[in-house]
């Protein structure tokens, strides 16, 4: 994936070593291309990609191999949790709580669906519950030319560099005191605004 990443996009990356070394983690990127959880893959320190897991949207990852069982097999070998906003979500839920649980990282898109513009969407809810509950350490990530290189309207990908930012850690209580000051109703709708600005402000930064 690395070698396809560095020929075919030019992928560089920045603040890998902000990724923390052991314990629960969230990396939470902005969401505009299917290249997005790939390109946080190829740019990982490899004992810290193994330990990986990524919260996917079924209808992007799983439909097109449910005819084929050997597709099926390798989709689950890729530390995939499958979500459906219509059906099992919590259940998917849990089982993000359990890899956290178990001192893992976990790669989660908070806006829940590809960005149509390349711009940073709202935070669904289901983030803050779970950043809330487990209390692992937050990361952003800016990631930066995949919507040119595969945007959501677009049928196949092209050539276009592309480069992935990892922030510092963030404390969820500090964003839970940041959101509420900014007037969110609830802690786990506090997480998701904090975040996001958090999110807004390495993306707007050099």
């Amino acid at each position: 994936d690395c070698l396809v990443f560095r020929l075919f996009f030019s992928i560089k990356s920045e603040g890998a070593d902000n990724v923390p070394k052991e314990g629960a983690y969230i990396l939470y990127p902005n969401h505009t291309s299917f290249l997005d959880g790939p390109a946080i893959a190829a740019t990982l320190p490899h004992r810290r990609g193994l330990q990986l897991f990524f919260f996917v949207f079924i209808p992007y990852y799983f439909r097109p191999f449910e005819k084929s069982k050997l597709l099926r097999n390798l989709v689950k070998m890729g530390r995939f949790i499958p979500f459906d906003f219509s059906t099992h979500f919590l259940e998917s839920l849990r089982c993000c709580y359990y890899v956290l649980d178990h001192g893992k990282g976990l790669c989660y898109f908070p806006e829940g669906i590809r960005s149509s513009n390349g711009e940073v969407g709202k935070f669904k809810n289901g983030f803050g519950i779970l950043a809330k509950e487990t209390n692992a350490l937050l990361v952003p990530v800016d990631i930066k030319g995949a919507h040119e290189a595969w945007g959501s309207a677009e049928k196949y990908p092209k050539r276009h560099p592309i480069r992935v930012r990892f922030g510092k850690p963030l404390l969820i209580e500090n964003l839970e005191r940041e959101g509420l000051a900014c007037g969110a109703q609830d802690p786990y709708d506090a997480i998701c605004v904090a975040a996001r600005r958090a999110l807004v402000s390495l993306k707007e930064s050099k």
